[in-house]
């Protein structure tokens, strides 16, 4: 991430069929390892309860690039060269 802030990188945003993949397979993880252990089941179920309240709060917000842009400012366009 260093390499990035210093403009040397490019961060990607994953592609949705990509990240519709990895969530089928967590369900399918979650699943088993849920039958396996009651704890595991336990702890799961209660990071889905916190996630729900956090996120059904975040649904209502302004965009988080309104704050980025307002704590580090918009992100200009290059010069063009002539």
């Amino acid at each position: 991430m260093s390499s990035c802030r210093q403009g040397q990188g490019q961060v990607l945003q994953d592609p949705r069929f990509g990240v519709a993949a990895q969530l089928n397979v967590w369900n399918t993880i979650l699943e088993k390892k849920s039958g396996e252990n009651p704890l595991f089941k336990e702890i799961a179920e209660s990071q889905k309860v916190f996630a729900e309240r956090v996120v059904s709060g975040t649904r209502h917000q302004h965009s988080r690039r309104m704050s980025v842009n307002h704590f580090f400012g918009a992100k200009r366009a290059a010069p063009k060269k002539a």
